[in-house]
């Protein structure tokens, strides 16, 4: 799963009637008025003006736990494996998407990838 950020906009068309002698004045004079003059009209509904992919910002350790997890377990795609580091401080968020079964394959496996580089620095002593 990557992550994107998409940019909207929403048109709403207000309107006002003025007597002037031309189009020249009207102008100038709908350009003295404040909004609370105008009253709302149509809208022109949501327009997505641009979407672009956003770094998923994980650390080196994270993408070779993915490519790791991959190649050990395969039971989750590399992109659900992508989606729980995204939403590792919302384990509820990452549940209700991709289901608790899913959660635990990859947090079982993260848990005993974290136990081995910890073992492996000297952190930690296996019994």
């Amino acid at each position: 799963m990557k992550k994107f950020r998409v940019t909207a906009s929403y048109a709403t068309y207000c309107t006002t009637e003025i007597l002037a002698e031309n189009q020249e004045e009207a102008d100038q004079i709908a350009r003295g008025l404040d909004g609370g003059q105008f009253s709302s009209g149509d809208s022109d509904g949501w327009h997505i003006d641009s979407v672009e992919e956003l770094p998923d910002n994980l650390k080196p350790a994270e993408l070779a736990f993915i490519e790791a997890y991959g190649t050990a377990c395969a039971e989750e795609s590399a992109d659900t494996v992508r989606a729980f580091f995204m939403l590792y401080d919302d384990a509820d968020a990452f549940c209700e998407k991709y289901g608790t079964g899913a959660y635990t394959s990859i947090m079982d496996a993260f848990q005993v990838w974290q136990l081995a580089i910890k073992y492996q620095r000297g952190i930690e002593k296996i019994n």
